[in-house]
């Protein structure tokens, strides 16, 4: 949910012009309310299943499943609508609309796990399996350290960290994050141009299924990350212990990723948010 905030903040008068814009429903349509009004206003368009939406320098900015970015105008003669103004041709899982040095951001995260393994990998996987049987028939008594015919496995943290990740159902390995610039060229066919963005410079992003936003870097907060929570609360009742295990702070400058805190915390309830 997004809002456009009230001009002018007192305890007596209100900015009649105020707007929300909700994504919800089965299909996560983009709906409308005005102050006074009292019904939701749909806003049609082709493409559905919206994921963020953000208001930005006076209008408000939506993104589908498929990186399809609209602007939307409730004032339009032939009613509400929303206009593509960009396309990321992609669909990498969760995407945010992040505002960051004046900017907007268009953020997708970069998914791994069982649900996103294709075909190939599987095979490769079983194909991996069968060598290392081959090798060990071949090699009964390598890697047996103290004599007794059992082979002793010697694994550090990072091993079984990443065991666990392909155990997993889904989990973060990155970031892909996009800047619209106005583009004004001729042939293009959309207002907006997606631009590659490398670094945040001494900003930090927290995204999540509440409201993302960029701030500055600070004692606390690590400068060019991205800071990001277990939002996929469609697949918490699946999981065991609820959501939560794909949390972390990804570093833009070095692609590594590192725990936020030591310990679990999961739910089946809601998905964790930002509280800045």
């Amino acid at each position: 949910m997004s809002s456009n905030p009230r001009k002018e903040i007192s305890s007596h008068a209100y900015n009649e012009d105020c707007t929300i814009v909700a994504i919800y429903g089965e299909f996560a349509i983009l709906a409308f309310t005005k102050l006074g009004d009292i019904v939701w206003t749909n806003i049609f368009v082709h493409f559905r299943v919206y994921q963020d939406i953000i208001f930005y320098n006076g209008k408000f900015y939506a993104v589908d499943v498929h990186g399809v970015v609209v602007v939307c105008d409730f004032d339009d003669a032939n009613g509400p609508k929303a206009t593509v103004i960009a396309v990321e041709n992609s669909d990498l899982y969760q995407k945010y609309l992040v505002e960051s040095s004046g900017h907007l951001l268009l953020v997708s995260r970069l998914p791994k796990g069982l649900l996103f393994d294709d075909d190939d990998d599987v095979e490769e996987e079983e194909d991996d399996v069968s060598d290392e049987e081959e090798g060990d028939d071949n090699e009964d008594d390598k890697g047996d350290v103290d004599g007794d015919d059992n082979v002793d496995e010697v694994k550090d943290a990072e091993d079984i960290d990443k065991e666990e990740e392909k155990k997993a159902r889904y989990y973060t390995t990155g970031f892909s994050v996009l800047r619209l610039d106005e583009c004004h060229e001729e042939g293009n066919n959309y207002a907006y141009r997606l631009t590659e963005v490398t670094s945040l410079g001494d900003r930090a992003l927290f995204l999540g299924s509440n409201v993302s936003t960029s701030i500055a870097s600070s004692e606390c907060i690590k400068p060019n990350c991205i800071y990001f929570t277990d939002d996929n609360c469609e697949l918490y009742l699946d999981e065991p212990g609820g959501g939560g295990h794909d949390m972390g702070i990804f570093n833009m400058e070095d692609g590594t990723i590192q725990l936020n805190y030591a310990g679990e915390s999961r739910s089946y309830i809601s998905p964790p948010l930002w509280c800045i």
